[in-house]
Parts: C-alpha cells; structure tokens; sequence
C-alpha cells in the first residue's frame, strides 16, 4: 500500500473531491409578481443563467412532484371562470378539461423524448399556468381579428 504523505496540497485535493461528491446545490426560484402573475418580464435570475450558462449546464433539474389532475382541474377552473366574456359557458368545461390533457400529453411525450433523444423536457406548473395565459390572450386577439372582418362592409 503506498503511502500518502499528508501535505497541504494532497489534503487541499482531498477536501475538493469530497465536496464534488458529496455537496448537492438547490436552487429555488420563486417569479411571483403579485400585479401581474402571468407576466413574461425576465426576472434576474433568467438573465443570469442566459448571461452565465455554465452554472445551469451541468445541473440536473428534479421537480419535487407533478400537480395531479384534480389540482389542474382545480387551477383551470379558477383562471378559466364562468364570467369570462372570452369562453362561451356552454364550452367552459371542455376547454378546462382541453387544458388538462394538453398538458398531460406533454407530459407524456416529454418522458418519450428522454428515452429516444436522451433530452429532457422539464414540464411544470409553471408551464401550464402560461399555456392558459396564452390561450386567453391568443384567443381574445383571434376573437377580435374575427370580429373586425365582420364588421367591414362588403
């Protein structure tokens, strides 16, 4: 067995290769703009990681938990509300429900893309909170180009 003589360069290597396997960094990121929730203003942390990539490039992402789909029911009911003049109340429901298997479809294709293109696809609350975001105002802004070729004589 050879022997190490304990120098400070040897215990400095020592310390460093410990840490490297045994130190784990969370990073949680928390966006809440209470005046605008579905806002798409780059918050600081975004910037950071667009400016420095190699702090997130080596880092693997591990959601705690996918929302079920009573609680998605549950947030599409609440952002999709039965006094929206841009759903028609007698779609209302589909449309909730529309919402949720979208997003449970990606989810899905998400762990098809992991296994054939070794890629992941992080798909989170987040996403689904913005894709009924963009609806609504996709929607409004196609409701309203629709109502402006009606309007024009012919």
């Amino acid at each position: 067995m050879v022997q190490v003589v304990p120098t400070l360069l040897v215990l400095c290597k020592i310390l460093a290769d410990t840490s490297r396997r045994a130190v784990r960094l969370v990073v949680v990121v928390v966006r809440v703009n209470r005046r605008r929730p579905h806002a798409t203003r780059v918050s600081a942390y975004s910037r950071r990681c667009r400016n420095f990539p190699g702090m997130v490039n080596n880092s693997s992402i591990d959601w705690l938990f996918a929302w079920p789909d009573e609680a998605l029911l549950a947030v599409a009911s609440e952002l999709i509300t039965a006094d929206n003049a841009l759903v028609p109340a007698h779609h209302r429901q589909q449309i909730i429900e529309h919402h949720v298997d979208v997003h449970k479809s990606v989810i899905d294709v998400s762990r098809d893309f992991v296994t054939t293109l070794r890629r992941q696809n992080y798909v989170t609350p987040k996403n689904f909170l913005d894709f009924i975001a963009t609806y609504q105002v996709r929607y409004d802004t196609i409701r309203d180009a629709v109502l402006t070729c009606a309007r024009k004589p012919t």
